[in-house]
């Protein structure tokens, strides 16, 4: 996975070097307000009519703390290009999957293709093969990314999505129903029963009964072993 990192910085290097010197495209800042970002993103995809390569992680959009309806604006994009006929195939990670129940961001369900590695190196969005969308930030493209028109460049990243396409895995679908994955994070925190049910909103009844489902599904004993067996599947 280094060395795909390693490969997208050289290539970016080499673009901008040609750009510099008149050579190629130089790739456009786009910034602002999230809804403004957002607006420009949902128009390019739009526009696009044969193929949409990204690499995603929900995730990152959680922990950049994007409102639900500036989140909602993906998958709606990219269920509108594949009712257009448009191939999706987008590359994301275990954790990824279970952080998108109920986003639905991955659209491998909706009727385009998914594949599993075990990290995403950056979010990138490559739009019939013309044009990228790569985040300033390299994980959120609502806080401002570069748009890509270089053609050697865009080839580049088309190679690096390619090489991780051939590495992944089909998704999984069998994972922890969201009713149970939610109880993940709050044991990882070893909060106190009484506050972590507070905390996701159940009552300690109902709690104390989820947390003997999550053990039976994970097939394990106790909860420090609960949280050992999720960081074994990529869970946590």
């Amino acid at each position: 996975m280094g060395d795909v990192h390693a490969r997208l910085l050289a290539a970016l290097d080499e673009s901008d070097f040609r750009a510099r010197r008149g050579q190629a495209v130089p790739a456009r800042i786009v910034t602002g307000p999230r809804s403004r970002i957002w607006g420009v993103i949902g128009t390019l995809r739009a526009a696009v009519s044969r193929e949409l390569l990204s690499c995603d992680d929900t995730g990152y959009l959680i922990r950049a703390g994007v409102p639900e309806r500036i989140q909602a604006r993906g998958p709606q994009t990219l269920t509108a290009a594949l009712d257009r006929g448009v191939a999706v195939r987008q590359l994301t990670t275990q954790p990824g999957l279970l952080a998108d129940r109920n986003l639905g961001a991955i659209v491998h369900r909706a009727g385009g293709q998914a594949r599993v590695v075990g990290r995403i190196p950056f979010k990138l969005s490559i739009l019939d093969r013309r044009v990228a969308c790569l985040p300033l930030d390299h994980t959120v493209l609502a806080d401002g990314f570069q748009l890509i028109r270089d053609p050697v460049l865009v080839h580049a990243l088309v190679a690096l999505h390619r090489q991780l396409w051939s590495s992944g895995r089909v998704p999984q679908d069998a994972g922890l129903p969201p009713r149970l994955a939610v109880l993940l994070p709050v044991l990882a925190s070893d909060e106190p029963d009484e506050v972590a049910c507070r905390r996701i909103g159940l009552s300690p009844r109902t709690y104390s009964r989820r947390v003997a489902e999550l053990l039976v599904v994970l097939g394990v004993k106790n909860r420090f072993q609960a949280g050992a067996e999720a960081g074994r599947r990529g869970w946590l």
